[in-house]
């Protein structure tokens, strides 16, 4: 039985064909050792091959690519359907990963966790109640959705990995219906999420794989993308061999201690505030790091932090210009490593208008 590896992209964004690229030549550094019947497909638009990956590329028309993603609406949903097409052409096992990701371990144990009745997903989430973004929706809901109970106890899992094979083709169908029924109530960014980790829980025995498989996200994403950067200045299939024999463990920089200890004084006083302390270290960061990627990356994790928001932060809002003065409209030119896009970030912030780039959520766990 054929064994795919799957990856869904779509656009050319650069920072995410470097996730590709590297999460493509993790699992090859493993392959190369032993195979074991395992391919590694590219599911995207004919604009977005990527011809010097070792890869097999599977062709959606641009107007296939807007359906899979509810004409446009909901980008997420284009999971689903990139998995039953892979699943449809090889009619085995197959493994839909992130980009946002990199092997740690063979493949093979992947495909281990998976066969009739057993699928796999990437880690444990929380429960629906736990995540402020689906209050709206869950007071919405008046019964079962497509014949799933949905609630503030109901189960989610990262979808950074979905596995299974052929099958439970069918039944993976129920997933459009659970997840297109939740988007229409209140379109809620992870509900693809929700209704794999509700589906496969239903018709499988679900295990997870955070011990094979690394995936990063918010926070650590934009680190991990410029020190891959590094090794990508361009995309070649000389580079790629080049780099392919050894893993680098990728992440975000140390944060020196200075900075750490004035952070958390910056944070005491502000209100013993310590999301804003965390804003302010990566404010520190960005003006001390050598590397003007990682600086830059620095940068914009403050900013994110700042566009939080969280309740109570009115009355330090007045200390926000102070405290991150070399970041106002009228110095930012003098820090040249800073990229133009986060340039504007900024002065759309200080200016009061909405941003044009998409954030990540952030985690101030790594205060510390």
């Amino acid at each position: 039985m054929m064994k795919t590896i799957a990856y869904l992209t779509y656009g050319n964004r650069r920072e995410y064909g470097l996730e590709l690229t590297y999460s493509v030549m993790s699992a090859v550094h493993f392959l190369r050792q032993r195979n074991d019947n395992i391919q590694i497909v590219l599911i995207t638009t004919a604009a977005s091959r990527r011809d010097d990956l070792p890869v097999r590329h599977l062709i959606i028309d641009d107007d296939e690519m807007d359906r899979w993603m509810l004409d446009g609406k909901y980008a997420h949903a284009a999971k689903y359907a990139a998995f039953l097409r892979a699943l449809d052409e090889f009619q085995g096992q197959v493994i839909l990963i992130d980009t946002d990701t990199y092997f740690t371990q063979h493949p093979e144990t992947l495909f281990e966790r998976v066969g009739p009745a057993r699928a796999l997903m990437h880690d444990y989430d929380t429960t629906l109640g736990a995540h402020p973004e689906w209050t709206k929706l869950l007071a919405k809901i008046g019964g079962p959705i497509a014949g799933y109970r949905v609630d503030g106890a109901s189960v989610m899992l990262n979808s950074g990995i979905v596995g299974a094979d052929w099958s439970i083709r069918s039944q993976i169908d129920e997933v459009y219906d659970l997840m297109s029924g939740l988007f229409a109530i209140e379109p809620v960014f992870n509900i693809e999420q929700f209704a794999f980790s509700a589906v496969l829980g239903k018709y499988a025995s679900l295990s997870v794989c955070p011990d094979v498989v690394r995936h990063y996200w918010g926070f650590d994403r934009p680190f991990v993308q410029a020190q891959i950067d590094d090794l990508f200045p361009q995309f070649s299939r000389d580079l790629f061999d080049q780099h392919v024999g050894q893993l680098c463990t990728f992440g975000t920089p140390p944060k020196p201690l200075r900075h750490r200890l004035r952070a958390r004084l910056m944070a005491a006083l502000r209100g013993n505030n310590r999301q804003y302390g965390f804003a302010y270290l990566s404010y520190l960061c960005a003006l001390s790091s050598e590397n003007p990627k990682l600086a830059d990356a620095w940068a914009n994790t403050a900013l994110d932090v700042l566009l939080e928001n969280p309740a109570g932060w009115a009355d330090i809002k007045t200390y926000v210009r102070q405290d991150f003065r070399e970041f106002v409209t009228e110095r930012l030119e003098q820090n040249s490593w800073m990229q133009p896009a986060t340039r504007q970030r900024w002065r759309e912030h200080w200016g009061d208008a909405p941003l044009s780039s998409e954030r990540q959520p952030c985690d101030v766990r790594t205060f510390a």
